[in-house]
């Protein structure tokens, strides 16, 4: 009985250990300016004790370049990874809660997808029905969303995050519909702010925020980093005055990670297919409820970090 035990849990390792190494092979080839970047983050941490080499790993990301010929994540493969870290993070949060890593990693896909949110309300053809699949898929989200969170059917404690997306592109349609109206178009983001914090939506006024800076800053890419940057250090000090533990806040200052991806936006779109249109929207209450099923049934193995 031990013995097939050991060897179901070898096994396991093997596959995962398989798989590890094909996707970051796959990442290197079709990702190759994301797979720098990450190479030289994990260089960076690994060294964080030896000063020269430390400096000289932080010099090495030359983030000067992006955005040059080193800009060459199209939306979709945007989509990806904040798609990953968002799982990641919701595992992290499920299964392994005790391990913080997990949710250091989740903390740049909020970002990314406020900056995807602000593209589609720039390009697409009918605002109205983006915010109606918006709201739809947010109100099917809501019961996996508790069940995940809270472990119940229903809890007014928080709602999910696409309805901090939703509030977000009633803002952006509230700026430019009020555009060269200053003062209205602030008093209805203002409001939009409010109503977020009333319903408790994740993240609170955060998604709000972040969709106006991708939105005012154009086509100027480091005007848009700095905007994002400084208000993610708002919200982490938000957090902070709000009395949240010291661990969390410097959990949530992992957010600023997402920006170089952002910054190596190539604006293009990437692979175009109404199938993974369809997955890419799914896939949120569908690994709510797949990590909900998990956690139920204790498949996690017994090797896997506690």
């Amino acid at each position: 009985m031990i013995k097939a035990e050991l060897f179901i849990n070898r096994a396991r390792m093997k596959v995962s250990a398989f798989f590890i190494i094909a996707s970051k092979s796959w990442i290197r080839n079709h990702f190759p300016t994301f797979s720098a970047f990450l190479g030289a983050i994990i260089r960076i941490m690994s060294n964080i004790d030896n000063e020269p080499i430390f400096l000289y790993h932080i010099q090495s990301l030359r983030f000067s370049d992006w955005g040059k010929e080193g800009a060459r994540l199209s939306s979709f493969a945007l989509r990806l990874l904040a798609l990953a870290a968002m799982f990641v993070d919701h595992a992290g949060l499920a299964l392994f809660p005790a391990v913080g890593a997990f949710r250091c990693v989740g903390r740049i896909s909020f970002p990314i997808y406020c900056f995807l949110l602000t593209q589609g309300f720039l390009h697409t053809r009918d605002v109205r029905a983006y915010g109606r699949r918006l709201l739809l898929l947010a109100i099917l989200s809501e019961i996996p969303f508790d069940l995940l969170i809270f472990g119940r059917v229903a809890c007014g404690m928080e709602q999910n995050v696409l309805f901090s997306l939703l509030l977000g592109l009633m803002a952006l349609y509230a700026a430019e519909a009020l555009r060269g109206r200053p003062v209205q178009a602030a008093l209805v983001i203002l409001t939009l702010c409010m109503a977020a914090m009333a319903a408790r939506v994740s993240y609170g006024w955060l998604a709000i925020a972040l969709c106006l800076c991708v939105y005012y800053a154009g086509e100027n890419r480091l005007r848009m980093a700095l905007s994002m940057a400084a208000t993610l250090l708002l919200y982490t000090l938000s957090l902070a005055l709000s009395g949240v533990t010291a661990s969390w806040v410097l959990v949530s200052l992992c957010a600023l990670l997402a920006l170089p991806p952002l910054l190596a936006y190539s604006g293009r779109r990437g692979a175009r297919n109404p199938l993974f249109t369809f997955l890419f929207y799914a896939a949120y209450p569908l690994h709510l409820l797949a990590l909900v099923a998990i956690r139920a049934m204790r498949l996690v193995p017994p090797y896997f970090l506690r």
